[in-house]
């Protein structure tokens, strides 16, 4: 790689787990806090001043192993910095994020995935590009595809990078698909440069745009209370094996009961 890059590398067990981080020496500086068999936390300096807390996780197939690694994870969104957290989680969140020729459910593993999240404080980044992160390059009936790579963040990373997204690249020589990661702030940039020299002439032509706007009676409605008839209409409205939160239970699950 020659002088211009710096590593750090957690050694795989036999043929299972390992990970490796790869960074330019010129972005700036990386500092490695703690390192476990699935994860390693990293707090990243720019050049620029900029600073948040990166957890890079490979993720063990056995569900005991899981509930560790959650449990190592899950306060490390409330340290006050930015935080992400990416790479194989080995579960899933919604039966979308499965396809195969065979019933797909939501088990133990997703249910304690969709827990951690919760209680971390963290959500997904979402993705562009191919749905879908891994296949087993099985034929016919037998091929697997799955969602198992993603990004998560917390809610300090949203506010400083609010337009930042993840990209799945196309697979080449893993079966799994490589996760762009774009960190964009330029929203926040666009406000504290409001804030800066002359911001009363800059605020002086926003006040000139004709923006869009709602009325007072439109803002009464999304300020009240939502009704049960409401939150009825909405689940009787959403696709067939739709899931509205994070517990993978589909719409269908709560119109029974």
């Amino acid at each position: 790689m020659g002088q211009n890059w710096s590593s750090f590398i957690v050694p795989a067990e036999g043929i299972s787990g390992g990970l490796i981080m790869l960074w330019k020496t010129a972005f700036g500086y990386v500092d490695v806090l703690a390192v476990s068999r699935y994860a390693a936390h990293m707090v990243v300096s720019s050049r620029e001043g900029e600073t948040w807390l990166m957890t890079q996780v490979y993720a063990s197939n056995q569900l005991d192993q899981q509930k560790l690694l959650w449990d190592e994870l899950v306060g490390l969104g409330s340290l006050g910095l930015p935080w992400i957290v990416a790479g194989d989680f080995n579960a899933i969140l919604s039966t979308e994020e499965k396809r195969s020729y065979a019933w797909v459910t939501l088990g133990p593993k997703s249910s304690t995935f969709a827990k951690f999240v919760e209680e971390a404080g963290v959500c997904d980044l979402g993705y562009e590009g191919v749905p879908f992160t891994w296949c087993n390059s099985q034929l016919g009936d037998k091929r697997v595809w799955v969602r198992l790579d993603r990004a998560l963040v917390n809610t300090d990373w949203v506010r400083k990078y609010p337009r930042s997204r993840v990209v799945h690249l196309d697979r080449s020589a893993s079966d799994h698909a490589p996760l762009l990661v774009l960190i964009v702030k330029e929203l926040l940039d666009h406000y504290e440069e409001l804030r800066g020299p002359n911001k009363e002439e800059k605020w002086a032509l926003l006040e000139e745009l004709e923006l869009p706007t709602i009325s007072n009676e439109d803002r009464v409605g999304l300020l009240k209370p939502v009704d049960n008839d409401e939150i009825l209409e909405a689940l009787r409205s959403m696709p067939v094996g739709k899931a509205p939160g994070l517990d993978g239970l589909q719409a269908e699950v709560y119109l029974m009961h």
